[in-house]
């Protein structure tokens, strides 16, 4: 086996989704914590999707640091994997839970979720402005940004550029002492 995982089906996946009554969504990230500016970004925007009727999935690479900074995660999220140190064990285990989608918020910072990144894991996988540049892996299919983003972008891009009328966080107000 060498990097690239190829044991995703694509068809199994399909099928699965067909029975499933809820979207299973993913989120791996190395960063989801409020110390670190990718979960100043991407925090409030995942745990207001907590009202919705998705079915979420945080995983948590290994050797992530501070982990006493994942209580917030712990509090708002049903499901914390916390993954292996074998990409490979990792990857297996990602595709076993039947993702409709995998969101990587922070591809580029960390070797880790690149290296996981680079196999296709779910149905449809999605970056965005954790690391504000193409991941460059055919695998990756959407990158989430916002309308400020040029048309002419979409050519440096190997994903989809989705723009949305507002920056895709919701970064929290400042606190001043």
């Amino acid at each position: 086996n060498g990097i690239v995982f190829e044991d995703y089906s694509m068809d199994k996946e399909i099928n699965s989704t067909c029975t499933n009554n809820r979207l299973k969504v993913g989120i791996c990230s190395e960063f989801l914590r409020y110390s670190h500016v990718v979960g100043k970004l991407f925090l409030k925007v995942l745990i207001d999707l907590t009202k919705t009727d998705l079915e979420i999935t945080i995983y948590i690479p290994p050797g992530t640091k501070e982990i006493d900074q994942l209580e917030l995660i712990k509090k708002h999220f049903e499901r914390i994997i916390y993954l292996p140190k074998s990409t490979i064990n990792a990857k297996q285990e990602i595709i076993n839970d039947n993702l409709d989608l995998l969101f990587y918020p922070d591809i580029g910072m960390s070797d880790y979720t690149y290296m996981l990144a680079l196999s296709r894991l779910a149905l449809v996988q999605v970056n965005s402005l954790g690391h504000t540049n193409t991941s460059g892996i055919k695998s990756m299919d959407y990158f989430i940004t916002s309308d400020v983003e040029p048309s002419t972008s979409d050519a440096k891009y190997t994903e989809h550029l989705i723009r949305f009328n507002r920056l895709p966080f919701n970064y929290p107000i400042p606190k001043i002492n």
